[in-house]
């Protein structure tokens, strides 16, 4: 016993001791990749000033100003030394860097002090200061920044840019010369309900070009998802041109994006990265799945290989494997075991066999809402279904069919699918009427869940279509004990942290103690987590924004749709309790129920399986490939970084979408930890970042000086120097505003 318990500390111990190592490793390269984006910057000026002989009385990396809290002077250095006439240092406020050239001094309190030690340095200045022209007359220091001329004094206010421009392509050159891994722009699914599910595209399809974007066979998922958002910021509705190669046909296609409801300044084609053949390494299955039943720990890692027998597909396009051929069994048969055969780390293969995922429920059944999205050219739209119509009847069955099974229902029948529909009776002064179609099926999967959590849409794969579901019980059952629970919630009506179903009734009353009943509207959902706190096994696997709304009450909106709601619940333990409150009849009456989240006769479409991304290395063959790949990328990244400044100064990306210093470093901390590539490709993007924002017309930058200095080679004399300081300090003022707004706005997003 004491023999394994020691064991136990060492691996504890070791754990914690590589974790500590990461971080250290991980934050350091952050550190040493920004500063050394920085240092450059400021060594073109540096070597640009050297070159025409200016006297360069500082050079720093972070700034050195004084800085006193509550009486008590800070250090303004983390360390600093003279080299002949140069004091280098490092400034304790890691926000930039500067050189300090003699007679230049971008503190415009300084700048009168700095003009007349430059004067005085020549002597007597021509003392008797003689008038000429009604001017007065005098002397530079020659090694003075002002004694050069103007476009001596532009290169070097241009050399800290055009070195980061350089460096941008020296980073991205290495980067692919070490291999860059990638997850290639491989449509591994398509969202139920979104544009590229209705433009018919299925799993496998390489994305070669998108937006402005063309012709790459190596495109990334990233960058393609980047390029579409673009293309739609600037016109929502203007069609985004994306060519998808399947084997050797490309589709050339123009499609309109969609805004997430999670998320409306996101815009999508609604397309999910590929998933490999490959189980999670640390793990392979979602807790409480009937995948997790059967997994065993030798089983993390380990890649299916066949599924019932047959081999899992192949992409031509990348020859990686699909994924949608691994789900779709699971989607498309629900109701039946799967067996799979793994291979694991050693070459082993077992078979294994994932019973069918018992869907979690409350108890009662939910009204399916219109029909939303349509296939184009599919079964349901040559049988004539309309987006709008509403599903009341499915066969013979005279019941109106439960929103979240019926695409089990559907899929587990043979023939062509019966639908009853009704149509109209939405706009005033129009009837309602019910018709009766028959769809023919097709052998077409869209590789998803069919209940999106993504669009908040329900699709019908075998038929082309896709519908809403509503918050509205159409039988309300009841969960284990769930009939007393209900009564006994009901008495008394009061929300678990004083609100209402959504913040308030319409005449402030609950109805009678007789729980839940059809035609009741739920509103809001709270999970009461056992003894207040949530399992530890969901830490990391659900966004703490989902655990979030889930303990502090999911008010159903466009925000938080109800199947995103339906899917959380599959991860929550079974006999969890669940508080809801709905609201009846016209009066919105509150009606509050407790029930006890349980399995149903019905079943889930997914099994818990967690699949690794498909990841590919895209390595340059020669140095000149490697400079090629470079150009290409830091070209990329100036026009993202162009377009980002075009939205955000008109208006079109919102505060949420914009990052300051602290998302900076949380980006780059999250690219180091993926790899020296990845930091390098992030630093590539910093870099032609900094030097593009370096360079806009703002006095104090180095665009504003820019713009002095051609307004001085226009006008034959310098600008006004009163006239210079006053902007300079409206551009500082600019300055400390911008940098207070992003750093706030990088708070308010982490907390938020």
């Amino acid at each position: 016993m004491e023999l394994s318990s020691l064991a136990l500390l060492g691996a504890e111990e070791v754990s914690w001791v590589a974790w500590l190592g990461d971080k250290i490793w991980i934050w350091g390269a952050v550190a040493l990749g920004i500063g050394f984006v920085i240092f450059v910057h400021e060594l073109g000026h540096f070597l640009a000033a050297k070159l025409f002989g200016v006297k360069v009385e500082k050079f720093y990396v972070g700034f050195d100003v004084p800085i006193r809290i509550f009486g008590v002077r800070l250090p303004r250095t983390l360390g600093k030394f003279r080299w002949g006439e140069t004091e280098y240092g490092i400034g304790v406020i890691p926000l930039g860097g500067y050189v300090k050239m003699l007679g230049q001094d971008d503190d415009p309190r300084r700048a009168a002090e700095e003009r007349e030690r430059i004067r005085k340095a020549s002597g007597d200045a021509d003392a008797s200061a003689a008038e000429a022209d009604g001017e007065e007359t005098y002397q530079l220091d020659p090694r003075s920044y002002p004694a050069k001329s103007v476009w001596q004094r532009m290169v070097i206010i241009s050399a800290g840019v055009v070195m980061n421009l350089i460096t941008s392509v020296l980073f991205a050159a290495v980067a692919f010369g070490v291999g860059v891994t990638y997850v290639p722009a491989v449509i591994g699914q398509t969202v139920p309900g979104y544009p590229a599910w209705q433009a018919g595209l299925e799993p496998g399809g390489r994305v070669v070009s998108a937006g402005g974007i063309e012709n790459d066979d190596q495109l990334h998922f990233s960058d393609m998802m980047l390029e579409v958002a673009k293309a739609s910021i600037d016109d929502p509705k203007e069609p985004v041109p994306v060519a998808i190669r399947y084997g050797e046909e490309v589709r050339e296609l123009s499609i309109v994006t969609a805004s997430s409801p999670l998320d409306s300044n996101r815009r999508l084609i609604g397309v999910g990265p590929p998933l490999s053949n490959q189980l999670g390494e640390s793990i392979a299955a979602l807790p409480y799945s009937a995948a997790a039943e059967v997994l065993e720990e030798a089983d993390r890692g380990a890649r299916v290989v066949e599924v019932n027998g047959t081999p899992v597909e192949t992409a031509a396009v990348v020859g990686t494997p699909l994924s949608s051929s691994i789900t779709a069994p699971l989607v498309m048969n629900p109701a039946a075991p799967v067996e799979l055969t793994l291979e694991r780390a050693g070459g082993e293969r077992v078979n294994v066999t994932v019973p069918p995922q018992p869907l979690k429920s409350l108890g009662f059944r939910l009204a399916p809402g219109p029909v939303t999205a349509l296939v184009a050219g599919g079964p349901a739209e040559k049988a004539g279904v309309k987006v709008g119509d509403r599903i009341v009847g499915l066969g013979d069955d005279p019941q109106t069919p439960d929103a979240i099974s019926l695409p089990q229902r559907i899929a587990s029948a043979t023939g062509p699918v019966q639908l009853r529909l009704e149509r109209g009776g939405v706009e005033e002064g129009s009837q309602r009427e019910t018709i009766a179609v028959e769809i023919s099926r097709w052998e077409h999967s869209s590789g998803a869940n069919p209940v999106s959590a993504t669009s908040g849409q329900i699709e019908l794969a075998s038929i082309g279509l896709a519908y809403e579901p509503q918050p509205v019980i159409i039988d309300a059952g009841a969960s284990a004990g769930g009939a007393a629970e209900d009564a006994e919630a009901a008495e008394g009506a009061e929300a678990a942290d004083g609100e209402a179903a959504d913040g308030e009734a319409a005449d402030g009353e609950a109805a009678d103690g007789e729980g839940l009943q059809a035609g009741d509207r739920i509103r809001r959902v709270v999970v009461l987590w056992p003894e207040d706190r949530v399992p530890e096994t969901l830490e990391g696997l659900i966004d703490p924004k989902v655990i979030e709304s889930l303990t502090k009450g999911w008010k159903i909106g466009p925000d938080r749709p109800l199947t995103a709601l339906v899917d959380a619940l599959q991860l929550v333990p079974t006999g969890t309790r669940v508080r809801l409150f709905a609201v009846r009849g016209e009066k919105e009456q509150v009606v509050e129920a407790v029930r006890e989240l349980e399995s149903s006769d019905d079943f889930w479409y997914e099994r818990g399986l967690l699949l690794l991304p498909v990841q590919l290395k895209h390595e340059a063959e020669s140095l000149g490939e490697s400079f090629a790949l470079g150009f290409r990328e830091s070209k990329r990244k100036l026009g993202e970084v162009f377009s980002s400044l075009r939205m955000i100064f008109t208006g079109r990306v919102s505060r949420e979408m914009i990052g300051g210093p602290v998302a900076i470093v949380s980006f780059a901390g999250t690219a180091a930890s993926m790899g020296l590539p990845s930091l390098l490709l992030f630093l590539t993007f910093l870099s032609v970042n900094l030097a593009i924002l370096n360079f806009l017309p703002i006095p104090a930058l180095d665009g504003g000086h820019m713009v002095f200095l051609i307004a001085e080679a226009v006008r034959g004399k310098p600008v006004d120097e009163e006239l210079q300081a006053k902007l300079t300090m409206a551009g500082v003022l600019a300055l400390l505003s911008l940098m207070a707004f992003v750093f706030i706005n990088d708070f308010i997003n982490l907390s938020g």
